[in-house]
């Protein structure tokens, strides 16, 4: 539970960097945990919900900056800037406008940062309903060159009005560089969707790649040579490998973790890529994607998705 009430400040001081902008986070994963000690660190007082409450257990140990809350409204209560870290679609749309969610314990001027991978969809519907209650939407997708890892230069594409964006810069510096405005609501969500369309796009190629070379009786050690010595290798390239030490898929009896995990990814990316397609067919219904359609279909293998 919430351990103590703290003022509102002035939403003017927010714009011009006051250090004491009260930051709210919901979803204490990964890339929650990551972000929300870039912003305690920075000297925002944080306040965080999870539905894991043993997530939370790193930040109670920072009180009185940083409390704990058992639900979405509490946080908004506490917060100024208020980011959303959760896994999908049904997580941001139950966190934010659902019972004793985001809106129920919103006050007027707090500005929500959608940072999950969801539809434009999605995101213009919270701020559809944000709106009346005074409540201003961003969408502001985060991703680095190793994920959580790159926190404190995790690139920040966001979406949303000049005013808003200005308010919510000082915390996205603490833990994104670059934190670029791309233009209105919807525009930092289609560019992350864009990003992981490419990513997993590379993906599908190396797979593929790996595959034919495999099956020609070629080693992935002297595949990796070549890949190091043709320009092949990048950041992306490096992560599949460490996903990926051979193409068979993950053994559930054997590495349940993994197994697990790699469920999860597996899932996440086909998530991803249909949010691309339908921000495709929203944007210009004769753009076509083939090879997202492609990489949705090879999504299991590309991963070594398990099979029971």
């Amino acid at each position: 539970m919430v351990r103590e009430n703290r003022a509102s400040i002035d939403p003017r001081q927010l714009a011009q960097g006051n250090p004491r902008a009260r930051a709210g986070f919901i979803g204490i994963g990964r890339m929650g945990r990551a972000i929300s000690r870039c912003a305690h660190a920075a000297g925002h007082p944080v306040a965080a919900y999870d539905v894991d409450p043993s997530a939370l257990q790193e930040l109670e140990g920072l009180a009185p900056t940083a409390v704990t809350a058992s639900n979405p409204a509490q946080v908004a209560r506490e917060s100024d800037l208020l980011a959303v870290v959760v896994n999908d679609d049904a997580q941001v749309l139950d966190s934010v406008l659902g019972p004793q969610g985001v809106l129920d314990g919103a006050r007027p001027g707090l500005v929500v940062l959608i940072h999950s991978t969801v539809s434009v969809e999605t995101v213009l519907r919270v701020a559809a309903e944000a709106e009346p209650r005074g409540v201003v939407v961003l969408d502001a997708g985060l991703s680095g060159a190793n994920g959580e890892k790159s926190v404190g230069q995790l690139c920040v594409m966001v979406g949303g009005t000049e005013e808003a964006f200005r308010t919510a810069e000082p915390l996205l510096e603490t833990y994104g560089d670059p934190v670029l405005h791309l233009g209105t609501l919807g525009a930092g969500m289609r560019a992350k969707l864009a990003r992981n369309v490419t990513c997993y796009l590379s993906y599908l190629a190396i797979y593929e790649g790996l595959q034919l070379a495999e099956r020609a009786g070629i080693s992935r050690a002297h595949m990796d040579r070549i890949f190091d010595a043709t320009g092949i290798a990048s950041p992306n390239l490096d992560a599949y490998r460490e996903m990926r030490h051979d193409l068979r898929a993950v053994d559930p009896v054997a590495d349940p973790e993994r197994a697990a995990l790699v469920r999860l990814v597996t899932e996440m990316g086909r998530k991803d890529l249909t949010s691309a397609q339908a921000a495709a067919i929203a944007l210009d219904g004769e753009l076509e994607l083939p090879g997202v359609a492609a990489a949705i279909q090879s999504m299991s293998g590309i991963f070594g998705d398990p099979v029971e």
